[in-house]
């Protein structure tokens, strides 16, 4: 928002360096607190980029949204189509009241974040994922200069096809959620006997990253240890391991792959025993030498307890 308004007020002229004093005034605190939160994690990261091939694919689908599956990409094209199809009628009567500099504003700040976009290491400030961030502002600000130049009736003439691709949407994404909450209920559930107040690790088997936050529920509602708790190990997190306690590679491979391999080097390091662990999506005829593996130890080490709707559940013998 500071970027675009300080374009705004260069490409306004002499007027808006007035503008830019009085915006760095009112923005100090914001810079100085975007210091303070970006500091730490700046020293203590090694950047991460996302590979230009990925990059250039998902600007391609301009799909800059969190779902639970990828064919819910597939509305979006709906809504791709539509700007496509706007822009050339709101750039007609933008050219039509006559062209000046100061008007290109949200074209050109749409353009900085799309060279952002691919050129910005995917981990910046400790926040993942920015650059699809970065691409969805650019969108809003494309969308911006299609808003404000195009006539009114054309946009009232939209609406039920908006509403119409929206409608169509939910209907898709209705059994999707269902079956994601039953999923939740399930595991929660499946959970409840674990240990209270002690370590559990939670073994994600399946390829959907959104899946993960299901194995954090049992934490919430039965006040267990999740040791996979990726957000407390961020530097910025509202939660934080304590130091002799973060599990960090400790426990295995569980945050990066959907077939971890389990390791018990946490319980020396922390002093604290794993007191349960449960599977999620997890298939007994995996066959991959780190399921085997992990199999092996969990046999010595735990008890199977039970196994319901896929979830298996374990306690320390």
């Amino acid at each position: 928002s500071l970027g675009y308004i300080t374009l705004y007020a260069v490409l306004l002229g002499k007027n808006g360096w007035v503008m830019i004093k009085k915006l760095s005034i009112i923005s100090l605190p914001f810079i100085f607190l975007s210091f303070v939160f970006g500091k730490d994690a700046t020293k203590s990261n090694t950047f991460v980029f996302e590979s230009f091939s990925n990059l250039l694919l998902f600007f391609r689908d301009s799909a800059p949204i969190i779902c639970y599956h990828t064919n819910e990409l597939h509305f979006m094209k709906y809504f791709q189509y539509l700007i496509l199809l706007l822009f050339p009628i709101s750039f007609f009567y933008f050219y039509k009241k006559g062209v000046k500099t100061i008007s290109f504003t949200s074209l050109i700040f749409c353009f900085l974040l799309i060279i952002a976009f691919f050129i910005v290491p995917t981990n910046s400030l400790s926040v993942k994922f920015i650059n699809y961030r970065l691409l969805f502002c650019a969108i809003l600000f494309f969308c911006a200069f299609i808003e404000t130049y195009i006539p009114r009736y054309f946009l009232t003439l939209i609406i039920p096809v908006v509403i119409f691709i929206l409608l169509k949407k939910k209907d898709y994404q209705t059994p999707i959620v269902e079956a994601y909450s039953k999923a939740v209920e399930s595991i929660v559930k499946n959970t409840e006997l674990l240990p209270k107040g002690k370590a559990v690790v939670a073994m994600n088997y399946s390829k959907n990253w959104l899946d993960y936050n299901i194995c954090l529920y049992p934490a919430a509602t039965h006040k267990t240890v999740i040791l996979d708790n990726e957000e407390a190990s961020t530097f910025n997190s509202v939660i934080r391991w304590k130091k002799e306690k973060e599990p960090g590679n400790n426990i295995g491979n569980a945050l990066s792959s959907n077939h971890p391999i389990l390791k018990f080097d946490y319980e020396k390091d922390a002093n604290e025993k794993i007191a349960g662990l449960f599977r999620w999506q997890y298939n007994p005829s995996y066959s991959d030498s780190t399921t085997k593996s992990s199999d092996s130890l969990i046999a010595i080490k735990f008890t199977e307890h039970k196994n319901i709707d896929g979830i298996y559940v374990y306690l320390r013998k």
